[in-house]
Formats: C-alpha cells, structure tokens, sequence
C-alpha cells in the first residue's frame, strides 16, 4: 500500500477550529472528503488554535468523530496536524506562517474563519423592544447586543524592540486584527503555497463572513478599523466582503498583485496610485490573470446557528436554540441552526471544481451562505451584499455597483499600505 507521501493529496487550513463553526468546517470537510473524493486519495487537515491544550482536544476530537463515523480504514486517508495561531498578533502570524512554508509544499484551501465579536452582554431592555417590534428579528437580526468600543490589541513589538520606524507603535483595533487583518497578513505570508502554474491550479483563500455586514456598519472615512463604533464585528466583516468581491477586477487589480507577489517581508513593495484603472473601467474583470497564478479569493457566511461567540447567559440558550429552529420553519432559509449545517458553504467553496463555482457566479463573484429548508436540507445559495447584488442575483449595477468597486479599491490599497507599514515596523523581530 502506498504512503500517504505517495497519494494525491488535498491539503486545507481552517482557523480558529478548536470549538463552533471552525470545528464544524473540520468536521464537514473531513466527511464530505471522505464521500466524494477516490480512495487513493489523502486529506491533511490543518486546524489553528491558540494554544497547544486546544490543539490538542480538537485533534482528539475529529479524530475520534471521524472515525466513529467512517471506520479506521477511511479515517486513515486523513492526516490532521494542528498550527498554533494567535491572529491578534502579528509576529504570532509571521512564526506560524514560517512553520506552515517548511511544513508542507502545497495549501489548496485555507478557509479563514477564526474571530472575536467584541460583544460584552446584552441589552435587556432592546431585548423586551425588538420583542415587541420585531419578534423574528431576535434571532435574525438582533438590534439588543453590547458591543466593546476602544478594544485594542496588546502591543505587537515587544517591549525591548524598538520599532524600525523610529516611531511610537500605533494601536491595532483588537476586532479589525481578529477578523481581518490578521486573516490578510496569513493569506499574504502562506501565498506561495497556494500559488498556480505548471498545470497545477491555484489554491483558494475562503473568507468567511456574516449576514450582518451591511454598508453602514463599515465608516472608513473616520474608522476604518471599527475601533469607535458599535459594529465592530459587522464592520470587520464587511471590510472583507469588499475585499473578496473586487479582487478581480482591473482597478483592483495593482493591488491584489502587489499582496500576493510580494511575500517577503524586507522587500516591501507596492504600485503607484497613478496604476488605478479610469472609472469607465473599474467594474471590468482583471485582464491576463497574472491572476491565474494567484490564490483564488472567496467568501461564505454560515447563515444563523448556535456558537460561543455571543455571549448569550447560559439559562436562555436552550430557548435560544429552539428560537432558531422555530425561524427557519417559518421559512427563513439561512438559519442554519448547528454549526456543522452552518459549515456547509466554506465546505463547498473549499472542495467544489473551479467549474462549478464559476457556473454559479456567472462570471461575477458571489456571497455564498449556507442554507436550509425548514426541514433542515441544506444548501448554498447566493447572497445579498449592499451595493454588489440585489435578490441574490449578481449585480446591483449603477451607481450602487460603481460606489462599491471604488470603496473595494480604496480598501485594498489602503490594507496594503498598513501591511507594508506593519512589515517595517516588524522588520527583523521574526524569530
């Protein structure tokens, strides 16, 4: 029999995996593995944690799960190897990037997962109001949570390093780092990995994100880390909707290049503003695909389901939970209701063909979320984003489509500009 070195082998990152929707996307992807793809074939899965304890309850865990459900033989094609990950560091990023280059030669998939809400409680009294107001809106779309303003991540340059730039180090927004940035500076290090050519195709970056990152909750003019406003979660959310859905287009197109060429830290570089597409142009598709070599960015949400994230009193949860599946029989398709139902669209973007998932967005990238009938059959479906497609269809077009595509710009060129500060500033410190 031949070694798992031998066999054809699709290898997938997933952050935060130690409890919830991280968990569930292991779970889910080792299942749907195991019944879609040949025998010969062998799964190494890659689960982030922030520390060795977690790593290896969840290790022990999907191992276990995996092989009550498929049995030694068909959990053996699957090799599970943790990374540890604190994405509210960025030298925490850099380490673990290194390790992740000299472990493996290939990622065909890292799904982006891990973040914090930056929620502190509820409030009781919008509670009782929405009741009355909006009743399905409790578990839809809650107007009652409270949510940290100011929360900033501990300094990133440890306290007998000075900072390359002669400069006090600015505060990172603990959320925006989290959810985003953090995310952005991984994807940015581990890109060689997921990098096409010589027939082989390019691996996929898939964001996950949420239903709740509507325009008004990301300011960028005054905020654009989220770190004084209430919205900080929806905020750091909808900076990577922007993110994803403009990473092929022409004005984007400097930009994109620039985060997943330049992968070494002390050679820091990026294009001009004069290289930003005229604004006839904006919304076309980016034209030769030095694009077809690079990652293919993609972004899910898991609709509505049960997880840790939001601090709910442990007393109401189960009635919680029933709310949920009352929802979704009332005909909401995207309460989820489990994480492992939640799970089922960064699953698909993860495993599906390239051609599938270019027949489904028609030639304009999607919000894919996870989805359910009200007797729990799942499904992937299209999904409303502000400013970029109305009814699930894509393109909002207009002026809508136009405002969208030219903040998408403005956002890749200014997290690219913070990449390359925070490089400098982190020059040398890499250990």
């Amino acid at each position: 029999m031949s070694s798992p070195q031998d066999r054809p082998t699709f290898r997938a990152l997933v952050t935060g995996a130690n409890s919830g929707l991280g968990f569930a996307i292991c779970a889910r992807l080792a299942d749907e593995f195991l019944a879609t793809r040949p025998s010969s074939h062998h799964l190494y899965l890659i689960p982030t944690t922030r520390s060795a304890s977690k790593a290896s309850d969840a290790v022990a865990r999907l191992k276990s799960r995996i092989a009550k459900s498929h049995g030694e033989p068909a959990a053996s094609r699957i090799t599970i190897e943790p990374l540890l990950l604190d994405l509210t560091s960025l030298l925490s990023i850099q380490r673990a990037s290194r390790e992740l280059l000299g472990r493996i030669p290939r990622l065909d998939a890292a799904v982006l997962n891990a973040g914090i809400g930056g929620w502190i409680g509820i409030d009781w009294g919008a509670v009782a109001k929405q009741l009355v107001s909006d009743p399905l809106g409790i578990v839809t779309r809650p107007a009652f949570k409270k949510t940290a303003v100011g929360w900033t991540t501990k300094p990133q340059l440890p306290a007998d390093a000075p900072s390359s730039l002669g400069e006090q180090e600015p505060a990172l927004g603990e959320v925006f780092c989290a959810n985003t940035f953090g995310h952005y500076m991984l994807a940015h290090y581990v890109s060689p990995l997921l990098a096409g050519g010589h027939g082989v195709a390019p691996g996929r970056v898939i964001w996950v994100s949420t239903l709740e990152a509507h325009a008004h909750t990301f300011v960028p003019d005054t905020d654009f880390q989220g770190v004084a406003n209430y919205w900080s979660y929806e905020s750091s959310k909808r900076l990577a909707d922007l993110l994803v859905l403009t990473s092929d287009l022409k004005a984007t197109e400097p930009w994109v290049d620039s985060y997943f060429v330049d992968t070494d830290p002390s050679h820091p570089k990026r294009p001009s503003s004069s290289r930003t597409q005229k604004a006839e142009n904006i919304d076309e598709p980016a034209s030769s695909r030095s694009s077809t070599a690079r990652p293919r960015m993609l972004i899910a949400h898991p609709g509505i389901c049960k997880t840790s994230i939001m601090p709910v009193p442990a007393f109401i949860i189960i009635f919680y939970h029933l709310a949920l599946y009352l929802a979704r029989f009332l005909g909401s398709q995207w309460h989820t209701c489990t994480p492992y139902s939640a799970a089922t669209a960064p699953v698909w973007l993860a495993l599906a063909d390239d051609t599938a998932i270019d027949g489904a967005e028609g030639g304009r990238k999607g919000k894919w979320g996870s989805a359910a009938n009200r007797w729990g059959s799942e499904r992937v479906s299209r999904t409303d984003v502000d400013g970029w497609d109305v009814g699930g269809r894509p393109g909002a077009g207009g002026e809508s489509s136009l405002a969208f595509t030219t903040l998408g710009t403005e956002c890749w060129r200014r997290m690219e500009e913070l990449r390359v500060e925070w490089e400098r500033r982190l020059q040398g410190l890499m250990v």
